[in-house]
């Protein structure tokens, strides 16, 4: 005879089981931590493309958190990078829309360290950053929804408009 007898089957249905829970968690920390690693990529090519775009033109160029009824202006909900032209931090009429970036699907906190970046990031034409009241400097730190810093990422953004990635100390809510 030939073919798997129904103990054989039962047993190796059983290790797989063993293993498929096993490795699941792995599974989920990895795969958050790709999310989170992924959306720094987008988060800080956005703040590069707004910063050539503001050199390239030669005007202000923001990036401005996108606002729904229930959260607020939120990072997370996504922004939009304007041409601003009256240095306003706001969408108005007339500005040109560069370019949008859509809400995250991913379970996260994206949200800025100082009141500074709290509402948009404006960078100059000579590619210098600017908060909401100066030339300054700031962070992000963008958190998984678990809550676990070793995934987590902090989004610095130096004076001159460099912007460095690390898992150094993000401040995860």
């Amino acid at each position: 005879m030939k073919g798997f007898t129904l103990i054989e089957i039962i047993i190796t249905i059983a290790i797989a089981g063993i293993l498929v829970t096993v490795a699941m968690p792995s599974y989920k920390q990895m795969s958050s931590s790709n999310a989170i690693q992924s959306f720094s990529f987008k988060f800080t090519g956005a703040l590069q493309l707004a910063q050539s775009e503001s050199i390239r033109r030669g005007v202000r160029v923001s990036i401005i958190p996108h606002q729904t009824a229930s959260s607020g202006r939120q990072w997370i909900n996504g922004w939009d990078i304007i041409e601003d032209n009256n240095n306003s931090g706001v969408y108005d009429t007339g500005e040109e829309l560069i370019r949008t970036h859509t809400p995250t699907k991913m379970q996260a906190v994206l949200q800025a360290n100082s009141s500074a970046f709290a509402t948009f990031i404006s960078f100059l034409p000579t590619g210098s950053v600017l908060g909401a009241s100066a030339v300054t400097t700031g962070s992000f730190s963008l958190c998984s929804e678990n809550l676990s810093t070793s995934i987590s990422r902090l989004i610095d953004i130096e004076r001159s408009g460099n912007v460095l990635v690390s898992t150094s100390s993000p401040h995860c809510p």
